[in-house]
């Protein structure tokens, strides 16, 4: 397989601590753009060593600089340095009704992004040639010069995040798939997976509604069902074999009602998007809702008059009330982030929701808590299965080595 190199190793003062390169390319991804005299300041190192880390980046080709002509102020011109939009990822996201298929710069900019329905779960393999051949119409339409890093997989199930192995993922019918092996195999790129969820909930925190907190808890649904994530002290919480966040599998009560494990009275087996879909689309055709996306969903909870719909948001609010104050109780967050269709639901009926979480968390604990809502959840799971791909860049830039696709 034909490989690229990543730029030079070597530097005329010697070579750079690749920790500092790290750090630097770090801090200039968070910020987007910064002038070389903020990253000097930012880093606490002179700005002999900033200008020589910079200049290792660019000729990486993982950065790059422009002359800040327009500040106004008197003297040299800033030296302006933003993530080089040329290194790119292609991220996938397999759900029980539609595959999405995204292209995120290091930037993070989606350039594109294409959602195939399904309709129905497909298996892995098909899974991978269907995302395949949309990162082959994608590549048609590259920027010369791009480079892809690789492509990160978001998988709505239990995935093993160093191997990226699937050990389960319900909604979709997969056990022990090694989707990652087989897109790998198809597209000649590196695969990094992990389940969706989690890292919904790290893009939330890295740009979304929880940027603010420290510590939050974010309450995933969607197509896969419900899942979550806690962050404490600015750390996703793993667990001891990376399974933590389970959230849709905490039983709410002694309903006979199954998740999409087989558990019964789960919060997932009570709340689930398929229940909000029969009452949007009660009178209409099932094939006006069934291909519908996170985003229209919301317009249509947003403006809906269906007679169901304010039982059904209430019923379900009042459960994912009652588990908020619970987690709030044991984890005292500074906030929670609804996501998918019930932070939709909570925009539109809030006070079911909050009147059951008055009942639950403790008044101590409610004072500060602060309730979010996102319904980004698409865009969120490609700049997450993104960042599977330039947190590796970011951790090695002088090691990373980008392969050419197989695709063309």
């Amino acid at each position: 397989m034909a490989r690229e190199s990543t730029g030079s190793r070597g530097h005329a003062k010697g070579e750079i601590r690749p920790a500092n390169l790290a750090i630097a390319l770090a801090e200039i991804r968070r910020r987007k753009s910064v002038s070389r005299g903020e990253l000097t300041g930012a880093l606490g190192l002179g700005r002999t060593t900033v200008f020589e880390l910079l200049n290792q980046l660019v000729q990486l080709g993982l950065i790059t600089d422009r002359t800040d002509s327009g500040s106004g102020q008197v003297g040299r011109p800033s030296m302006i340095v933003a993530p080089n939009d040329s290194v790119v990822a292609f991220t996938v996201n397999p759900e029980s009704d539609a595959l999405t298929v995204g292209r995120v710069t290091m930037g993070g900019e989606i350039t594109d992004r294409r959602r195939i329905p399904t309709r129905t779960p497909v298996s892995p393999s098909t899974a991978a040639s269907l995302a395949a051949d949309a990162m082959r119409e994608m590549l048609e339409t590259s920027q010369p010069g791009e480079r892809v890093g690789g492509i990160g997989v978001a998988v709505p199930g239990q995935v093993i995040r160093e191997s990226g192995h699937v050990l389960v993922a319900p909604r979709l019918g997969w056990r022990d798939a090694d989707f990652a092996g087989m897109l790998g195999e198809i597209t000649g790129l590196p695969v990094w997976a992990d389940n969706n969820a989690r890292l919904v909930t790290e893009a939330e925190h890295r740009l979304g509604e929880a940027s603010e907190f420290h510590d939050f808890i974010y309450i995933f649904s969607g197509a896969g069902g419900v899942g979550g994530g806690i962050v404490l002290d600015d750390r996703l919480l793993l667990g001891s074999n990376g399974f933590a966040g389970e959230l849709g599998h905490l039983r709410v009560n002694d309903s006979p009602e199954l998740d999409y494990l087989g558990l019964s009275g789960t919060f997932e087996a009570l709340v689930r998007r398929d229940d909000l879909l029969a009452v949007l689309r009660e009178g209409e055709a099932e094939a006006s809702v069934a291909d519908l996306t996170d985003g229209e969903i919301d317009l249509l909870v947003q403006r809906s008059e269906r007679i169901g719909l304010p039982a059904l948001a209430a019923r379900q609010l009042r459960i994912a009330g009652a588990v908020s104050g619970n987690l709030a109780n044991l984890f005292n967050p500074q906030a929670i982030v609804l996501g998918g269709f019930l932070g939709s639901l909570y925009r539109r009926f809030p006070a079911e929701f909050d009147q059951v979480l008055s009942e639950v968390g403790l008044p101590t604990v409610l004072r500060s808590l602060v309730i979010r809502s996102s319904v980004a959840g698409p865009e969120m799971a490609m700049y997450g299965a993104a960042e599977l791909v330039f947190g590796k860049v970011e951790a090695d830039p002088l090691g990373f080595v980008f392969r050419r696709p197989t695709l063309r």
